[in-house]
């Protein structure tokens, strides 16, 4: 994922002051993709998308990971990032089980045939709590 981190540039989490969460999630793109929650995510999201055919080995995401891109504002995105992380944690029982599924619905709105944000960081947070959301309203 350092391809994300790149095009995510300098950004950094907003402070409280700023606007940000009280507790962030991480401080740049590449703790947050870092820690275990979506490391686990993603393996899940690995397995499901072997499982189904979705492809065919794990090689493939190699060409699949060169394509991420932002379709809008990198800054704006992961700070929405941020906000839907601090939501999950404010409603869950169970908090980094949370965000595991919501960073494996990160993955699938990402890396998906189907997906309409296939490959956009900029969209695939929103996607993602979207689904998220639906699971556990």
């Amino acid at each position: 994922m350092t391809q994300a981190a790149e095009l995510a540039g300098n950004w950094r989490a907003l402070t409280e002051d700023e606007g940000g969460p009280t507790r962030p999630f991480a401080p740049n793109l590449t703790s947050a993709l870092s820690r275990t929650q979506p490391m686990t995510g993603f393996g899940a999201e690995c397995k499901r998308m072997l499982k189904t055919g979705s492809i065919k080995n794990l090689d493939e995401l190699d060409g699949m990971i060169d394509k991420l891109f932002f379709d809008g504002d990198p800054e704006e995105a992961l700070n929405g990032m941020l906000i839907i992380l601090d939501q999950i944690a404010k409603k869950a029982k169970r908090i980094g089980d949370a965000q595991r599924i919501y960073f494996q619905l990160v993955f699938r709105a990402l890396f998906q045939p189907e997906s309409e944000c296939r490959f956009d960081l900029s969209a695939c947070w929103l996607k993602a709590q979207e689904n998220y959301e639906l699971l556990h309203a």
